[in-house]
């Protein structure tokens, strides 16, 4: 079964929860190009209490390394979130990821807004 978390649409994130032969899997885990509002982040909370309250998941698969697949993974895997899950994609996606999110959180603290 596939269930969309978020849908994107007009550049919005991308997140969806697939339940296959015993295993739940997160299939990306987004953020809007306006990463992050108060209100997406409020949503990704809401998923990642959720994905608690289900005792986790098994592994997060990582399709891309923009934002809108890969933006709501701090807050998802963050210290108050799944910690100890397997996140799996190619090199490069891993890879690119990690300066994708680097380079958001410096562009963040260099307009002023280090709240997000």
């Amino acid at each position: 079964r596939l269930t969309p978390l978020i849908q994107g649409k007009n550049d919005g994130s991308v997140c969806s929860l697939l339940e296959i032969g015993g295993s739940i899997i997160l299939l990306d885990c987004g953020a809007s190009i306006n990463a992050f509002s108060e209100d997406e982040i409020k949503s990704i909370r809401s998923i990642r209490d959720s994905l608690l309250s289900i005792g986790g998941v098994d592994a997060i698969l990582l399709s891309h390394c923009d934002l809108q697949h890969v933006g709501g993974l701090p807050i998802v895997c963050g210290t108050e979130g799944i910690v100890d899950t397997t996140v799996i994609s190619t090199l490069p996606v891993h890879k690119f990821s990690q300066i994708v999110l680097y380079d958001f959180v410096q562009n963040t603290k260099m307009e002023g807004d280090e709240s997000r």
